[in-house]
This record gives C-alpha cells, sequence and structure tokens, in this order.
C-alpha cells in the first residue's frame, strides 16, 4: 500500500510542470551608481516671449552651476536660467500632452530637476528647503500627500510672463 501511494506522488511530481514562467516580470530599477549626468539627448525648447528661441540641452546646463545640489538630486532655479520675476508663471509640457503650470512666488520658484535615475523634470520648491526629507516623516501612513505637482519627461517649457 505504502509502495503505491509512493508511486503515485512520484508520478504526480513528473507530471506537474508548475506554472509558465512570467516573462513580464520586470527587475525593479535598481539605485543608480553615483555621478549621475544630464542625459546627452536632452534637448527642450523654451518659450520667452519677447526674446529669441532657446533650448536648454546638456551643454547649456553642463555650463550653469546648479542651484541645489544633495546626492541624489541637482536643480538650476528657472527663475534664474530664464530671468523670470515674482508673478510669472512657467509652462511644462511633457511627452504626453499635459500642461502643468508653475507659478514664480517669493516662496515657492520652479526649478528644472535632475533626479538620480537622470530623470529630467520640472516641479517647484521652496527656496530654504528645495530637498525636503520625505523619509520616515510622518508615519507609515500619517504623512500627507505632497501637495506640489511635478513635470516628469518635459519636452517643452513656456513662461507666461504677469501683466506688469
Amino acid at each position: 500500500m505504502i509502495g503505491r501511494i509512493a508511486m503515485a506522488c512520484v508520478l504526480a511530481a513528473v507530471g506537474c510542470k508548475g506554472d509558465p514562467p512570467n516573462v513580464e516580470r520586470q527587475l525593479p530599477n535598481l539605485h543608480p551608481t553615483p555621478g549621475v549626468t544630464v542625459p546627452a539627448g536632452l534637448r527642450i525648447p523654451v518659450d520667452v516671449p519677447g526674446q529669441p528661441a532657446r533650448v536648454i540641452d546638456r551643454a547649456f546646463l553642463d555650463g550653469t552651476s546648479p542651484d541645489f545640489k544633495d546626492g541624489d538630486r541637482t536643480a538650476w532655479r528657472l527663475d534664474r536660467l530664464l530671468g523670470l520675476q515674482p508673478g510669472d508663471e512657467v509652462v511644462a509640457e511633457t511627452a504626453a500632452g499635459v500642461r502643468i503650470g508653475f507659478p514664480v512666488t517669493a516662496d515657492r520658484i520652479p526649478v528644472l530637476l535632475l533626479n538620480r535615475r537622470g530623470e529630467v523634470g520640472v516641479l517647484s520648491v521652496a527656496p530654504d528647503d528645495p530637498f525636503p526629507r520625505f523619509h520616515g516623516a510622518g508615519g507609515r501612513r500619517g504623512r500627507p500627500p505632497g501637495d506640489v505637482p511635478h513635470a516628469s519627461d518635459v519636452t517643452r517649457i513656456a513662461v507666461k510672463p504677469a501683466a506688469r
């Protein structure tokens, strides 16, 4: 009797092939190596009324010192790069065609951000704390979501001057 049970187990084990492998499963993005640089193919046209057309590209950013930098991120103030005044608005357009406005105020300024993965985007930061602490703040679910939008994969920037 035990021999028949053992034989049945062996036959069942041989007959089971298991589930087919999940070819769509992907590894998580691994932490990048130090020394992230501006992507070589970066090209963001900038439209500023009354000024000649300009482009933000790798050569431009490599030749311009960043305003904010920490171990993972580098940011350039768009008000400094584009000569903006309080009340002006930066409108970033993404590859998906979404447009997000970032007003220039005394307490929030739009920046061009290069993150640790080499991605360039636009977001609004506080000049006195451009990279606020995130992890460990507020507990597991006690931290409110961020209230500041950001634009990733930016393909165009337009400036809307304030009425003066």
